[in-house]
């Protein structure tokens, strides 16, 4: 997938991140829609949707890392982020075991 992200937008590369965490059990919810949109609004989460729908796991993995220095050098926005995507995975109320395998994996890859 070959789009340009590196003018995205902190609240861009958030709804890429959210998006790509609630995937992680393979199913997008209201609940988690409504997350998305109440962190980043509905115009980054549809700006973001069509690149996330074209990418491979490896595509978008890359892409978050892209920004790690730009959106996560510290310890303060790694935390940051994290709440994020822990609001995210229980807005429907299930904290599945893949939501919590990604959980942990991003955690690391964070930290780089």
């Amino acid at each position: 997938m070959k789009t340009n992200t590196s003018d995205w937008t902190y609240n861009q590369f958030l709804a890429y991140l959210l998006l790509y965490a609630a995937h992680a059990d393979t199913k997008l919810t209201d609940e988690e829609k409504e997350v998305i949109f109440s962190r980043t609004g509905t115009h980054n989460y549809h700006a973001v949707k069509t690149h996330f729908g074209h990418a491979n796991d490896y595509e978008r993995l890359q892409v978050i890392l892209g920004f790690r220095d730009s959106y996560f050098p510290d310890e303060h926005s790694r935390k940051k982020l994290l709440k994020n995507l822990h609001e995210l995975f229980l807005s429907d109320y299930e904290f599945s075991a893949a939501e919590q395998g990604f959980l942990l994996g991003i955690k690391r890859v964070l930290a780089g």
